[in-house]
């Protein structure tokens, strides 16, 4: 009982912490999908780069559904 309640406890932290930064947390993420696509063009990673934005764009929008 204990730890389903910690562990309760934790994902509500955790949850509470994303939407109190989720503009940063935003940014960050869109420069990170903006320089994996320029690194891509340039260098002919474009399907691991592009595999790599969905595979976040995928986590965020699974956070909050």
């Amino acid at each position: 009982m204990f730890i389903t309640a910690f562990a309760i406890l934790v994902m509500f932290g955790s949850a509470c912490l994303i939407i109190v930064n989720l503009r940063a947390i935003m940014q960050d993420t869109v420069e990170a999908i903006l320089n994996a696509t320029a690194g891509g063009r340039a260098s002919d990673r474009a399907v691991p780069s592009a595999a790599f934005a969905m595979l976040w764009m995928l986590i965020f929008i699974l956070c909050y559904l």
